[in-house]
């Protein structure tokens, strides 16, 4: 933002819900995979994915605690 100057860009992975938190983004797709990733001035780089729900999802999560707690049209689910 200092600059303006675009640092990196990556494609997309599809439609979701993106969540700061710590140093690392949440990304929660709409069809419940979930990213956690790290972005630096040089890159984006993806820790993790998994897929948490089976429903469409359409809330952000909530984080506290050490959990997240999401929910889809089926299931409220909490993970650590």
């Amino acid at each position: 933002m200092k600059t303006g100057k675009v640092a990196w860009a990556m494609k997309t992975m599809g439609a979701g819900t993106v969540s700061m938190v710590g140093n690392d983004i949440l990304f929660l797709r709409d069809d419940g995979q979930m990213f956690r990733v790290r972005p630096t001035p040089e890159k984006l780089d993806v820790l993790s994915n998994s897929k948490i729900m089976d429903g469409k999802v359409r809330a952000y999560p909530a984080v506290g605690n050490g959990l997240i707690c999401m929910r889809d049209t089926k299931t409220l689910t909490c993970v650590r």
